[in-house]
């Protein structure tokens, strides 16, 4: 059983976190970005003439690397926020689902 208080908690969490998690969602897409970018800008500086080699350089570059590891590192924070997000969630449906199942309860006596 959910009760009142915990509620309240997830009411209270979702509203606290809101933000952090759209900011932590824009992170990853802007780190998505960040990716092609730096993907393109090794390609530009690469000597070599075929395609797949411009790209394999391109893909050893510290930019790139960085860019990848900020990236792996904005989707954990997310995905981390957005699964408390479903948790606070599921359990404020659990609560509404008991209370009316409480009512239909108290309905038929």
């Amino acid at each position: 059983m959910i009760t009142e208080q915990e509620r309240d908690e997830s009411l209270q969490w979702l509203l606290d976190f809101a933000d952090e998690v759209g900011r932590s969602y824009g992170g990853m897409k802007v780190s998505e970005t960040a990716i092609k970018v730096a993907e393109a800008k090794g390609i530009r500086e690469s000597d070599s003439g075929a395609v797949e080699a411009k790209r394999a350089y391109a893909r050893t570059t510290d930019d790139y690397i960085r860019a990848v590891e900020t990236y792996g590192e904005c989707c954990a924070e997310y995905t981390t926020l957005a699964t408390l997000k479903q948790y606070h969630h599921a359990r404020l449906d659990a609560f509404r689902t008991q209370q009316s199942d409480r009512r239909g309860l108290d309905t038929r006596f």
